[in-house]
């Protein structure tokens, strides 16, 4: 719940400060998580989100829950 992983088009820096939004079908407003690059390596970088707020949390852990996942 504190950070994510992600594979991008393009490097980022670490240290950049990014805006994650996620849309789900389930939601009727994407959830934007605001997040800091806490390493990066070619187009694979991990997320630190920076402090968010009880309903972001909230709404992050229902988001989730919700979701299946094909392998």
């Amino acid at each position: 719940m504190g950070g994510a992983g992600l594979e991008t088009s393009a490097p980022l820096d670490v240290g950049s400060r990014v805006e994650l939004v996620l849309q789900a079908p389930s939601r009727w407003d994407p959830l934007v998580l605001v997040a800091r690059v806490a390493w990066a390596r070619g187009a694979r970088a991990g997320l630190a989100f920076e402090t968010p707020d009880d309903r972001d949390v909230w709404a992050l852990f229902e988001l989730l829950g919700v979701q299946t996942f094909d392998r």
